[in-house]
């Protein structure tokens, strides 16, 4: 799929997908603490990487850079803020040259799954990861996304497109999907990739944040800190708690 195709489909199924999205992160301290963490875990995983280029795809206006300044920022639309504006089935990158692909709720918006996974396959090191932050396909999750963000899960669908044509909607099940109900599946596809972690998370404040849904925060910011007990707590109890999950993927240094 060429870019320009590409960022056609993704602006035309996409309208809610543009920069004010996550600039909202960045004016909410509720929210941005919360984005924070998340950038958090990312860096974290770039301590066991190999040597190689970071990329995190549809940064759109995330600040990742901010507290990264190593990563390289791409969208597949063209906004001021990318380091690099590209299709993430056609990445612009050497065969094995990067060694960490890091995305936050971006997976489920992929048109082309198998595309994508493909073209990560070989732009990635041996050793090379994947990290993304997901929407989690749980009970509470799928009531609170589809209550406070008008989220869509579509358990039964499949793993190609994460766009469904027909309804021009998200299925944001896909990371589920892709990454635990068909993991045989992908072992089967992509015999490179292997699900090295999937860790549930974030209960309640990225909803109490405003989401992406709300203008404002349904909380003020000095709650934050009993809020993220409460998280913690509740995705302890169990994983049907949580509203966003981290999945590591990890491709092999040699075929299994």
């Amino acid at each position: 799929m060429m870019i320009n195709e590409y960022c056609e489909k993704v602006s035309s199924n996409l309208p809610r997908k543009v920069p004010r999205n996550r600039r909202r992160a960045k004016a909410r301290p509720f929210l941005r603490q919360l984005y924070e963490e998340w950038y958090a875990r990312l860096i974290y995983e770039m301590k066991w990487l190999p040597s190689g280029m970071m990329i995190e795809l549809g940064a759109g206006g995330g600040f990742l850079k901010d507290l990264a300044p190593m990563v390289v920022c791409t969208d597949s639309l063209p906004l001021p803020t990318n380091d690099l504006t590209f299709s993430p089935v056609s990445m612009p990158f050497n065969a094995e040259s990067v060694s960490g692909i890091f995305m936050i709720d971006t997976f489920c918006d992929l048109p082309d799954t198998r595309g994508f996974l493909t073209e990560a396959n070989r732009v990635l090191t041996p050793g090379g990861k994947i990290i993304m932050i997901e929407p989690a396909c749980s009970y509470w999750g799928r009531l609170a996304g589809f209550i406070f963000d008008r989220r869509k899960f579509n358990l039964a669908g499949g793993w190609s497109d994460g766009i469904d044509d027909s309804s021009e909607e998200i299925n944001y099940a896909l990371a589920w999907i892709v990454f635990e109900r068909d993991r045989s599946v992908l072992a089967k596809a992509y015999p490179e990739f292997s699900v090295e972690s999937i860790t549930y998370h974030t209960p309640l404040r990225y909803f109490l944040g405003g989401g992406n849904r709300f203008d404002h925060e349904l909380v003020p910011f000095s709650g934050f800190s009993f809020f993220s007990r409460a998280d913690d707590w509740l995705a302890g109890v169990s994983p049907h708690w949580s509203t966003f999950m981290t999945v590591v993927v990890r491709k092999s240094s040699q075929l299994r």
